[in-house]
């Protein structure tokens, strides 16, 4: 089911990539964060369970709003945290992790659009 507030999804993801980055200059830069900060690393595993969410509230409005950003490996990332916990990839936090900045650009130029009112055939870059 798509938000009828999309503008909100795109901004909880914001608020969480802003809250990974976080966590990760307090721990220290990742390898930090994953040789032994078991709090930050929960935590940054929970901001990404919500990105995961938001994209699946945003439905196909994502794709329509940013049609580069692999919305359906964000939305699937999020069922691998909840079901595949006890064999985490670390290379997978990584590879989000470094995708972060793209994610965090998309959301906003989709929340400019948005706010503009502009049509949804206007909406791609």
């Amino acid at each position: 089911m798509t938000s009828t507030k999309p503008v909100l999804r795109y901004q909880d993801i914001r608020r969480n990539v802003a809250k990974i980055r976080s966590y990760l200059a307090r721990g220290g830069g990742l390898g930090q964060v994953l040789a032994g900060q078991e709090m930050a690393y929960d935590a940054i595993r929970m901001c990404f369970l919500e990105i995961s969410e938001a994209a699946v509230k945003l439905g196909a409005l994502a794709e329509l709003h940013e049609p580069e950003i692999p919305w359906s490996a964000i939305r699937g990332f999020g069922n691998h945290l909840r079901h595949t916990y006890d064999e985490m990839d670390l290379n997978a936090i990584e590879r989000a992790i470094a995708d972060l900045d793209r994610l965090d650009a998309a959301c906003g130029r989709a929340i400019d659009r948005l706010a503009a009112g502009m049509p949804p055939e206007q909406r791609r870059p």
